[in-house]
């Protein structure tokens, strides 16, 4: 299923039209496609989390 929803999300990003559901699983993939805590990739996290803050900042504003 891990792998399924990989497909699912490069075919997305494909498409050009990035929105906050696809960075959401773009967080979600590297946290299962990651062995364990250790192996998580922490820097591409904080990095999806500051593109998902921008999406999110219009409305913590209004």
């Amino acid at each position: 299923m891990i792998d399924e929803g990989t497909s699912i999300l490069q075919a997305s990003l494909a498409k050009g039209r990035v929105g906050p559901y696809q960075i959401q699983a773009a967080l979600s993939g590297v946290h299962a496609n990651s062995a364990d805590w250790n192996a998580t990739d922490w820097s591409q996290i904080v990095d999806l989390y500051s593109v998902l803050l921008q999406f999110e900042k219009p409305l913590l504003c209004a």
